[in-house]
């Protein structure tokens, strides 16, 4: 799951701004409309997708026809499905849980995907997201 923010500069350009988001080679378009207050507000945006095969590329394209009146992202945030999925499997198993045991407590871990939750410490937290997520992923 892909999350962001969007927004835009009423100063130039106009009041709509168009942007582009790619996922592989799927594109979803975006319009954002300038109000007269300032700051402009942020619009949040979620886009669920399924990467297969390996990397998937994601870009944000601005379809404004000026360099720095373009429309504005923040907040880009991607987020697993699937929690404890560690190894891409499409679902929680032993080797998941290996994942976490064998990076346990380590000041550098060789699989930092291990940190399930992000907070830079792979510990009983990530332990129990793949507990929790055990099985197939829905």
């Amino acid at each position: 799951m892909l999350r962001f923010q969007l927004s835009g500069n009423n100063y130039c350009g106009g009041n709509i701004k168009r942007m582009r988001l790619w996922i592989g080679d799927k594109a979803f378009d975006y319009e954002y409309i300038c109000g007269a207050s300032l700051p402009q507000p942020w619009v949040a945006h979620v886009r669920e997708f399924t990467a297969v095969g390996g990397p998937t590329v994601i870009s944000f394209e601005s379809l404004s026809s000026s360099f720095y009146c373009g429309p504005t992202i923040d907040g880009v945030c991607l987020d697993r499905i699937c929690p404890g999925d560690l190894d891409n499997s499409n679902s929680v198993t032993g080797v998941d849980l290996a994942i976490v045991l064998t990076n346990w407590n380590a000041p550098n871990p060789k699989y930092p995907e291990a940190d399930v939750n992000g907070d830079g410490a792979v510990d009983g937290a990530d332990l129990a997201i793949v507990l929790s997520n055990w099985g197939d992923c829905p």
